[in-house]
């Protein structure tokens, strides 16, 4: 269960121009908690309550017209999420600890994005576009005693269209930089298991499209 506050505004001073900013608050009384265990049947995904646990944090986001067709957009997030009193057997160790202001797991403490475009007409009803995406997921932990965690990383993306009325082109390659980070990850000691457990990212990759309208 978890009790949820929000606070917002937005600005639109300058035409073309918008900016969305908001504050939040979620108190949750008994937080749920997905981890992996080992059995001899294999690796079962198990979720628990543990305990209570708060979060906060700010959110902005923007889109702008630009000169010469472009056009910006973005946003940023940042989220403290903390443990509060919570009484818990470090898998670690085996010993009793309490979470209290600690860092709740699965919560990067900042996030954010920014999306260039750029479209044109050729004449002839021709259009071209092209895109560049690029994001950041801060630090983030795997385990509710903040033994684990995932370090930062940046993606990039780029994209390019060509259309006319009856068919579109385009071309689009994702992790440009070819970044590697874990999707998931439980060490030995949480899962019960002689190993850790962890799910990598896709690798870069490239598309081609051909779309004809009829």
């Amino acid at each position: 269960m978890a009790d949820s506050y929000e606070v917002g505004v937005k600005s639109t001073p300058i035409p073309g121009f918008v900016l969305n900013a908001a504050a939040f608050f979620i108190n949750y009384r008994n937080r749920l908690y997905q981890n992996i265990e080992f059995t001899p049947s294999g690796l079962n995904e198990v979720t628990t309550n543990i305990g209570p646990s708060h979060n906060y944090g700010v959110e902005l986001d923007l889109a702008a017209r630009l000169p010469y067709h472009f056009r910006l957009s973005g946003g940023f997030g940042y989220t403290r999420a903390i443990w509060g009193n919570t009484p818990f057997i470090d898998p670690q160790t085996t010993l009793p600890i309490n979470l209290q202001g600690r860092t709740a797991p699965f919560t990067p403490e900042f996030s954010g994005n920014l999306v260039l475009e750029w479209r044109h007409d050729l004449g002839g009803g021709y259009t071209f576009g092209a895109r560049a995406n690029g994001s950041y997921t801060g630090r983030s932990y795997w385990d509710p005693q903040d033994s684990a965690k995932q370090r930062p990383y940046t993606l990039v993306d780029l994209g390019v269209r060509l259309s006319t009325t009856r068919w579109e082109l385009s071309g689009h390659v994702s992790n440009l930089g070819r970044t590697r980070f874990n999707t998931i990850y439980a060490p030995s000691y949480d899962i019960g298991a002689p190993f850790n457990v962890a799910h990598i990212n896709r690798p870069r990759e490239f598309f081609v499209t051909g779309t004809v309208y009829l």
